[in-house]
């Protein structure tokens, strides 16, 4: 009787639990839904005339949401921020942006194997940026909007 209990109870845990901790932010640990490519294409078209928000739609909530319409978690859920003196205070806190994505997403890889979906880090002259890749270039959000740069261009890759 007792050993009944244990395996239903080991399969409920499997397969209730596992999947969430799977879906988790735990770095690295996401996974995207069977239709994510449709997801992000219409997240993109969605986005492509959003002009840049700070805390609403600056390079890191773009990304996160990008993230959420491929798997269903957004990675920056409990973090909330204004103006760029608010992003900037986070970020320091998280040791930057490459420490905030790293934490979040797992280690970096190099933008030769950056793949549809991953997020791509674009150093800029005053600060740099997150994009989402959309084949061999990456989509980054701008003042008018989101716009193309080559993923070669690009820093460095995080695999979502």
């Amino acid at each position: 009787m007792q050993r009944t209990r244990s395996k239903a109870l080991l399969l409920n845990t499997y397969m209730h639990e596992v999947p969430k901790m799977m879906n988790s932010p735990t770095p690295g640990r996401f996974i995207r839904l069977p239709d994510w490519p449709e997801r992000l294409a219409a997240f993109i078209a969605e986005q492509r005339h959003r002009p840049f928000a700070w805390g609403e739609h600056d390079c890191c909530q773009f990304v996160a949401r990008a993230i959420e319409a491929m798997t269903g978690v957004n990675p920056l859920a409990a973090i909330s921020y204004r103006s760029a003196k608010e992003a900037l205070r986070l970020l320091r806190v998280e040791q930057g942006l490459v420490g905030a994505v790293t934490q979040r997403l797992g280690v970096s890889k190099s933008v030769r194997l950056a793949m549809r979906g991953d997020v791509v880090l674009l150093a800029g002259q005053k600060r740099d940026a997150l994009g989402i890749v959309v084949g061999e270039d990456a989509r980054f959000a701008s003042r008018e909007g989101l716009v193309s740069v080559a993923v070669l261009s690009c820093r460095a890759a995080w695999q979502v």
